[in-house]
């Protein structure tokens, strides 16, 4: 009876792995069934072992010909075979649920990729809008400035970004060389009472528009002065022609 104990204890082992592999509701049921059919070809056989102890071969060989443990077998072997029917086709749903939710990836992460691609050119043409553009613009500003035009607009900017403070520092770099220019003009025109007062110690235009101011109010004054002092010297050779024309005529009348 030892290989019948080691089957029955094999069965056990195998049924218990079957219970903790099997998930589907309909295969468990099934399984359930199947336990029972088991445990009816088990109490068959256990009858027929002990009829075989106590009435002999013969007696267990009427049990075994009438046909119960066999009709059970079949049943068993019918019950199984449902049972991996079964399995196989909720293995294919479960592969083909795989290979959707494989393609359901590969389509997923392939328009990921595209929106990527267009976000990074969206990006693109909003930061060359934002940058290159108004670089653009302060380059021509500052191309008209060199060639001396300084009626050329910036646009105001209130950025408030490094673009934002290029822009405005050309600003009031135009403004300043405006107002250089406006100085130059009023003392083209001989206007030197001017206050020209540098914006710094480098204002290198504004210190030198400042020295040449001073420098000819210093030489118009000198010039007035002299100019003074001639008037004065000829009005004083006026009177003394004066005083010795009538000299002259006293003289002439008294001989």
């Amino acid at each position: 009876l030892e290989p019948y104990n080691q089957a029955i204890t094999k069965v056990d082992k195998d049924i218990s792995i079957l219970t903790s592999l099997i998930q589907n509701k309909e295969q468990k049921m099934r399984l359930a069934n199947v336990k029972k059919v088991i445990q009816e070809e088990l109490q068959v056989l256990n009858h027929v072992i002990e009829v075989r102890k106590k009435d002999g071969f013969e007696a267990s060989k009427k049990i075994v010909a009438s046909g119960m443990g066999k009709n059970l077998m079949d049943e068993l072997g019918t019950m199984m075979s449902v049972m991996e029917q079964a399995e196989r086709k909720i293995l294919y749903e479960r592969k083909t649920i795989n290979e959707s939710d494989v393609k359901s990836a590969e389509i997923t992460i392939i328009i990921a990729t595209i929106l990527a691609f267009l976000i990074v050119i969206l990006l693109i043409l909003f930061y060359t809008r934002i940058i290159a553009r108004p670089i653009k613009e302060i380059a021509k500003v500052a191309e008209r400035i060199s060639i001396g035009d300084l009626s050329i607009e910036i646009i105001d900017s209130r950025r408030k970004d490094e673009i934002g403070q290029l822009a405005s520092s050309f600003k009031t770099m135009q403004s300043s060389m405006i107002e250089k220019a406006q100085q130059a003009k009023e003392i083209s025109f001989g206007n030197l009472t001017l206050d020209i007062i540098p914006l710094s110690e480098k204002d290198t235009m504004g210190i030198a528009f400042k020295t040449m101011s001073d420098l000819l109010r210093s030489q118009i004054m000198e010039i007035s002065e002299g100019v003074n002092v001639l008037a004065s010297s000829t009005s004083e050779i006026m009177a003394t022609v004066t005083q010795l024309s009538s000299s002259s005529a006293e003289t002439a009348t008294s001989v």
